[in-house]
């Protein structure tokens, strides 16, 4: 089986649950898990560190996170 690779834009994709981890003593131990689906169905996870040291160096994927509509699903409240 090929993978093939996509690049999406923010419109492409629905955040449907944003769950948060913090380390529990250092404030720069803080990850972020996004469930998304992109405009065709398929669902996905994007993780990312915040905080003071963040995985992306730049602003461009802190951009494209918050250009990301979300909607957010009962369906993954565990």
């Amino acid at each position: 089986m090929k993978i093939q690779k996509k690049k999406y834009q923010p419109s492409d994709l629905t955040i449907l649950k944003t769950y948060r981890f913090e380390g529990d003593s250092d404030p720069d131990d803080n990850a972020v898990l996004y469930v998304v689906k992109d405009t065709a169905g398929n669902m996905g996870m994007i993780i990312d560190s915040y905080g003071a040291d963040s995985n992306y160096p730049g602003e461009k994927f802190d951009e494209f996170l918050r250009d990301i509509p979300v909607q957010e699903s009962d369906e993954f409240n565990f």
